[in-house]
């Protein structure tokens, strides 16, 4: 998991979230599901929990940003790669990520927790 964090002009902190998943498997994946779980802990030390489900992602490989279309299947060796945008206003000062993603009854996961401010360099 991968997430870039840019600074919008209205001050509120943007996180582009890259999710890659290989098949290091002997069968394909078919119709792989991703959601991702997040907390943001506020400055008032309160938690801000939210779900984004499997719409809410784009593919990579949809190269216009469409979120209409769908990996059918990730075959023995191929990688998928999903992404999503997701706001943050300054008053959050880290996010955690919980990437899970599903396949019929199997799921995998991958967390990540990041700062909320713009990376510099």
């Amino acid at each position: 998991m991968d997430v870039r964090v840019l600074e919008s002009p209205d001050g509120a902190l943007f996180h582009f979230v890259t999710v890659t998943a290989k098949n290091i498997g002997t069968v394909a994946l078919i119709d792989p599901r991703l959601s991702l779980q997040t907390e943001a802990w506020l400055s008032d030390n309160s938690i801000a929990h939210s779900e984004i489900g499997f719409d809410g992602w784009f593919e990579v490989s949809d190269h216009g940003l469409s979120r209409g279309n769908r990996f059918a299947a990730v075959d023995t060796g191929e990688v998928a790669e999903f992404s999503l945008e997701k706001t943050f206003e300054s008053s959050v000062w880290a996010v955690r990520y919980v990437a899970i993603l599903e396949v019929g009854r199997l799921s995998w996961s991958k967390h990540e927790v990041v700062e909320n401010v713009k990376k510099t360099g």
